[in-house]
């Protein structure tokens, strides 16, 4: 009996049941790990050189608009599949303002 009423009252104030609340919040909980995995990711030495080899490639050139200032272009990823296994064709070269056109 007691379970059933803590459930009522959880789903009175939430509007939801008391498993679908975990189901939110385990969401939430891996979304920042993925994020926190992925800032990790960006300051590791392993990006830090994929970077420089891409960008090598590309002479450092943004792939949108052809603004060409070495130190101005950042490296864009396509999808995250291969997250530091990165192919070539998983990153773009861009300038900030194309990459901020890209995250809009």
């Amino acid at each position: 009996m007691f379970k059933k009423n803590m459930e009522w009252e959880i789903y009175k104030k939430y509007g939801k049941k008391p498993h679908e609340i975990n189901k939110k919040n385990k969401t939430i909980n891996l979304k920042k790990r993925r994020r926190k995995a992925y800032k990790n990711y960006l300051t590791s030495e392993k990006w830090r050189n994929r970077r420089k080899e891409y960008l090598k490639k590309w002479g450092y050139n943004c792939q949108e608009c052809g603004y060409s200032k070495p130190g101005k272009i950042q490296i864009h990823h396509l999808n995250y599949f291969r997250l530091g296994e990165e192919l070539d064709s998983d990153l773009i070269a861009l300038c900030k303002r194309c990459h901020r056109r890209k995250h809009l």
